[in-house]
């Protein structure tokens, strides 16, 4: 795919703007005690913010994340998809990405964080993760929109219920009925889809480079001349494909 050549280009924008806050996830009853421990283990390195040079799950546990997710909090599951990226299997790493994502936003809704200090560092750190994991996927994913199409395959037929006794990645001090998990989850194959074919398009996707690059960039960097009027034109070229094709795209996130 041939882009638009700009300086110091980094190309978040797929990754990150997937990653929607939607609806819950539907899943079974929580208990306050973890019930069966999960057949995968990883460093304790890996918990920390600069996780994404650690070494990760321990060899061989990756598979089993990927086949037995139930129990398998955001911080897991993001862990594993810096894994997957660091064995260059992405789309494992996007799958694990993208249930990570749906698991974070409905444990927030499920297990309000308590208010004190360490939940609130807890539920940071997560959001840190998710954005080195984002920061490191989305330029791999980024000239290989195919791949989005093979991921939304695979979460559509994931089971996002949660375990008995399943636990999210922070201190709560209550929980609340679930909701159904369906309509998110079809939501984001939907969209996914949708990116793997607007993606694909020159135009599309020069477009959508150009937005990102004027989103990021600094103040100084936006007055510079023509720069906002190329942006605007990004976002009306971006728009016109959408309609025209129907699809959900990214220029509702500029």
């Amino acid at each position: 795919m041939k882009l638009v050549a700009m300086p110091s280009v980094t190309p978040l924008f797929i990754a990150s703007a997937i990653a929607l806050s939607l609806a819950a996830c539907n899943s079974s009853k929580p208990l306050q005690a973890q019930g069966n421990a999960p057949a995968y283990r990883y460093n304790a390195i890996a918990e920390s913010p600069a996780f994404v040079g650690s070494t990760g799950f321990q060899q061989g546990q990756l598979d089993s994340l990927l086949k037995n997710s139930e129990h398998a909090d955001p911080l897991t599951l993001l862990v594993g998809a810096n894994t997957a990226i660091k064995q260059d299997r992405l789309t494992d790493a996007g799958l694990l990405y993208q249930q990570a994502q749906i698991r974070r936003i409905t444990d927030l809704q499920r297990f309000p964080p308590k208010p004190d200090a360490q939940a609130q560092a807890q539920v940071k750190n997560v959001t840190r993760l998710k954005t080195k994991v984002s920061a490191v996927l989305g330029p791999k994913l980024l000239e290989r929109p195919r791949i989005y199409a093979r991921i939304a395959q695979r979460l559509e037929r994931w089971h996002c219920d949660t375990g008995t006794g399943y636990a999210p990645s922070w201190a709560y001090s209550r929980s609340l009925p679930a909701a159904n998990c369906a309509t998110v989850q079809q939501q984001k194959v939907r969209l996914m889809r949708d990116l793997s074919v607007l993606l694909a398009q020159e135009d599309y996707a020069s477009a959508a480079q150009l937005a990102e690059y004027y989103q990021n960039s600094s103040s100084s960097v936006r007055d510079l001349a023509g720069l906002k009027e190329g942006y605007l034109r990004a976002l009306a070229t971006m728009r016109a494909i959408e309609r025209k094709q129907k699809r959900m795209g990214l220029s509702t996130r500029f």
